[in-house]
Parts: structure tokens; sequence; C-alpha cells
């Protein structure tokens, strides 16, 4: 029931900052979907502002919806997500981002995608964060077919 009511209330979002706001608070996994397809469907309204937030947020919940959304989106997000990646201060959401431009078959991405995975094994090397360059790595060059 919990579930549901938070469904129907993530519906009921049909304003660009009140999803973005949802996107901060925590959210079963099972709607997490349900928030990235309505952020979807005012995509014009909510990509500027998810972008903006996605270059200074830390918090695991906004980064994952996110991920979420830019994985389902068309295109269309590569281009301002490469422009704003080097701004991108969460280590975390830089790794997400790096697995969307393999998600979206961005082989111009190969060789940022090379240093990215040795900085990060260099800079984090108690973390996982260089699992997402490799994955999207893995992703171009056809290995998870």
């Amino acid at each position: 029931d919990q579930i549901d009511e938070e469904e129907s209330q993530i519906w009921n979002l049909h304003d660009a900052e009140a999803i973005v706001k949802r996107m901060r608070q925590k959210i079963h996994p099972l709607n997490r979907t349900v928030l990235a397809n309505q952020a979807l469907s005012m995509w014009e309204e909510t990509m500027p502002l998810i972008l903006r937030r996605f270059r200074t947020s830390s918090q695991t919940e906004f980064i994952e919806t996110a991920f979420h959304i830019f994985a389902e989106a068309d295109d269309s997000v590569i281009e301002p997500l490469k422009e704003l990646y080097p701004d991108i201060r969460d280590p975390y959401a830089r790794s997400t981002a790096c697995v969307v431009f393999g998600m979206h078959d961005r082989e111009e991405m190969i060789p940022m995608l090379l240093r990215e995975y040795e900085r990060f094994q260099e800079d984090y090397p108690d973390e996982e964060y260089e699992q997402g360059p490799l994955l999207a790595l893995y992703q171009l060059y056809g290995m998870l077919d």
C-alpha cells in the first residue's frame, strides 16, 4: 500500500521543480522508474534542472534517479552531460555519467573513459568508482551483448 501511495504521489507531480525536489527524497526502488518516467514526460522543463543539480549533488537518491533518467532519455542529453562532466563534483555522479555515455553508444568518449578509469583507480583506491567507466567501455566494445 505504501509503495502504491508513493507511486500515486509521483504521478501527480506536474511541475519540473517538484519532480526534481522529489528526486532528492528517499524513494522505493520500484518507484524510481515511475519518477524517471514522470521526469521524461516533461523533459524540456526537467532536463536543465536535473543537469544543474547533478553537477553539485552528492545525494545517492538524486544521483541514481538522474542516472535512470539519463539512461532512458534520448541522445539530446549527451552533449549537455559531456559539457557538464568536468564540473561534476561527486565522483559517484561522475562514474554514473560514464555509464550513461556507454549506454548511449558514444564511442568518441572512449579516450576519456580510459582516462577516467585510471584516474578513479588512482584517486579512489578504496572505492569502486572506476567500475562506471569500465562498464561503459565494456558496453562500447560489445562485451555486454
